[in-house]
């Protein structure tokens, strides 16, 4: 058999489908709509992980058609047999670099769900992959046979993944994400025995008019409800980098140019540029629509972590950047001491930052005033915060406990209400420059 790229795959199996099925909206399926319902966060600094079992290998290993099945008991396990699991854990081992697809059984419906593939940056090879299955917007429980605690994994002949094992855990109930997968806007018919969306890369986010917008390798901007349902999309035709912001009524992000440079640039919610600015670093992390400590309207900007340290906040005076004169006009700039900032966010009187797998609440003079560890894996991205519900949204890559790689957008309560003035914590804090 041939081998194909996963978009080579995809792009000829759409092309395959539009003469089959129709065009429609997003299809609302649970494979990819995760934690409907009731909404619930953990706090930052809770454990998510509380129990697992250890990890099962497949009893058997089958060959239908293009597929390789494996099939894993996991009968005895005290979590499965007590029933008081409500996750499992995939891990297995890809000799492929490139995109490759992975599906586990749902004995509720009847379908193979993908469960996706992380290929990490660059060229790699024999790359470790973990996944959890709630993580994936799945529902555990639907994959364990009804009678018998059996589940099913398989992948392509030719993907050949390697070393499959599963594992039950109990994840807090409490903690609340849901993953970046784009539905293809087809109806799909059910007997093809597999689901059909689209994987993105996602890299800024903020939170406007009760939903999160967040930009995606795909030049696009999309919008997002609390809930994981993606509502709308717009092309932007440019590449926007690690960052996202919102004003009140329009975007702001950083667009990278071939040459290294980057642009602060504002766009309308339809994706058209208002105005753009360029900015004194190619290393641009987070953005935050504020205010500076004398109450003027400020656009904060932090540098990620890069070679030429000390990374800066930048305290960026967003009317007088909109300007002919093309450049942002910088009102001050501090000195970050920690390993850069990879994510910015404004609650109405703090920047909540975000750095390696730690956010730290900074007051508009550059101090230090909390700083919390998180569950999540290094390093976590850009972050929203809701005023409303007092509640943080991290854009993350997956469980430090787990190490699993699952983009997705996690939901977190911070131990105090971060708008509360407090003294700075020991230390210099953000030093002026």
């Amino acid at each position: 058999m041939p081998r194909f790229t996963a978009l080579e795959f995809r792009v000829g199996l759409i092309a395959h489908l539009l003469l089959l099925v129709p065009l429609s909206g997003p299809v609302p399926s649970s494979s990819w709509k995760a934690n409907a319902g009731a909404v619930t966060a953990t706090g930052i600094e809770d454990q998510v992980l509380l129990d697992e079992s250890v990890f099962i290998d497949p009893i058997s290993s089958t060959t239908e058609e293009e597929f390789t099945i494996f099939l894993f008991d996991l009968t005895g396990l005290p979590l499965v047999e007590n029933n008081t699991f409500n996750d499992l854990i995939l891990t297995y081992t890809t000799p492929h670099s490139n995109d490759g697809d992975v599906w586990i059984f749902n004995y509720q419906t009847g379908v193979w769900d993908r469960i996706g593939y992380d290929g990490g940056a660059g060229l790699t090879f024999f790359t470790d992959q973990t996944h959890l299955i709630s993580a994936i917007g799945l529902k555990p429980k639907n994959f364990l046979h009804p009678t018998e605690d059996w589940a099913k994994i398989r992948s392509r002949n030719w993907y050949r993944i390697l070393a499959p094992q599963l594992k039950a855990a109990v994840i807090n109930t409490d903690y609340n994400s849901f993953p970046l997968v784009v539905p293809i806007p087809l109806v799909i018919p059910i007997e093809l025995g597999f689901d059909l969306h689209d994987v993105a890369r996602f890299s800024g986010l903020t939170f406007a008019n009760g939903s999160l917008y967040a930009t995606s390798d795909e030049d696009k901007i999309y919008e997002i409800s609390v809930d994981g349902e993606f509502i709308s999309e717009v092309s932007v035709e440019m590449r926007l980098d690690h960052s996202l912001a919102y004003d009140g009524s329009n975007l702001w992000g950083v667009r990278s140019h071939r040459s290294g440079s980057r642009d602060v640039v504002k766009l309308d919610l339809e994706g058209n540029v208002i105005c753009d600015a360029s900015i004194p670093t190619q290393h641009d992390g987070g953005l935050a629509y504020g205010k500076n400590s004398d109450g003027e309207e400020t656009l904060w900007l932090s540098e990620r972590r890069n070679s030429r340290e000390p990374e800066f906040l930048f305290e960026i005076d967003p009317l007088e950047s909109c300007v002919e004169s093309k450049s942002a006009v910088i009102r001050a700039q501090y000195e970050i001491p920690f390993d850069g900032s990879s994510g910015l966010a404004w609650n109405g009187h703090h920047l909540i930052m975000s750095t390696s797998n730690q956010i730290h609440i900074v007051n508009t003079d550059g101090q230090v005033l909390e700083s919390y560890d998180t569950p999540l894996r290094r390093t976590i991205g850009d972050i929203a915060w809701d005023s409303d519900s007092e509640t943080l949204f991290v854009l993350n890559n997956g469980l430090e406990e787990i190490g699993n790689r699952d983009q997705v957008i996690s939901r977190f309560k911070l131990p105090t209400l971060p708008g509360t003035p407090k003294p700075p914590v020991g230390g210099s804090g953000i030093r002026l420059r």
